[in-house]
């Protein structure tokens, strides 16, 4: 992904033309589009159910994320790292976790 392409005047048609079909392939298949609900168009092209099914896949996804996050964060340890006291810690490495405990970083 990320493909970066020069294209020279020096340059022959046969190499500008194989390098743009390297770019329309990558932009079609590979490449997610806010516009098309973070899925390629070759996605799209695969008809609603597997649209539907590729959404689906993202939801569970993010919702394991989501759920991994919140659940580091209730069971983090609010003393790891303190020499100190935490309320004489500068606020800016101070963080409350959803217990509405104290955690240094």
């Amino acid at each position: 992904m990320g493909l970066i392409f020069c294209l020279c005047p020096a340059s022959n048609p046969q190499e500008a033309r194989r390098l743009i079909a390297r770019y329309v392939e990558e932009y079609n298949t590979q490449r997610l589009h806010s516009a098309l609900n973070y899925l390629t168009p070759a996605d799209y092209l695969k008809g609603d159910a597997h649209i539907q099914s590729r959404l689906q896949e993202r939801k569970s996804a993010l919702t394991v994320a989501a759920q991994r996050r919140r659940t580091y964060w209730e069971n983090i340890d609010p003393t790891r790292g303190m020499d100190a006291d935490p309320d004489q810690v500068a606020p800016s490495y101070l963080v409350t976790n959803f217990k509405q405990q104290k955690v240094l970083f």
